[in-house]
């Protein structure tokens, strides 16, 4: 880092480390004490509510679900929020695509976050797999022959 801002920061470490003995003041407190002065410093005061706002507005796209699932969950941390919070069970559903949501919540209903994601997964795979059968059954039926709807069974 070398921007004129923290210079003086970077002066005032400089000079505390010049202080030191190699020998005898190389110890880990030594730098943990400067790993909390850097973090004091230049730590990011504005990094949960701007995760909170973004946890707002965080939707998945079909069917990029482990995508969805692992920015949520960064953002979360990033939150500080806990999987067991009420506020992240919600957050995770309103960001669900309807259509999902709609069979996620078809009994049984899941009780708690791991349930919700586990199902909305399977909801996903599902939904994933239809479609694959309906895409490859439009292209080898070109005519609109229906061949699974035969009177010969």
């Amino acid at each position: 880092m070398h921007r004129p801002q923290i210079a003086g920061w970077k002066c005032d470490v400089g000079n505390f480390l010049d202080t030191l003995d190699p020998v005898h003041d190389n110890i880990l407190d030594v730098w943990n004490q400067f790993l909390h002065e850097f973090a004091e410093q230049y730590q990011d005061s504005q990094k949960e509510n701007r995760a909170r706002a973004q946890l707002k507005n965080c939707h998945m796209k079909f069917p990029e679900i482990d995508d969805y699932i692992s920015r949520f969950e960064e953002l979360c941390c990033n939150a500080s929020y806990t999987q067991g919070n009420n506020e992240v069970f919600h957050l995770f559903v309103k960001g669900l695509p309807t259509d999902i949501m709609e069979v996620v919540f078809v009994s049984p209903i899941p009780a708690d976050y791991q349930g919700l994601k586990d199902k909305a997964i399977e909801v996903t795979q599902s939904r994933m797999l239809i479609k694959g059968i309906l895409e490859t059954r439009g292209r080898s039926n070109p005519r609109g022959f229906n061949r699974g709807n035969s009177s010969f069974q």
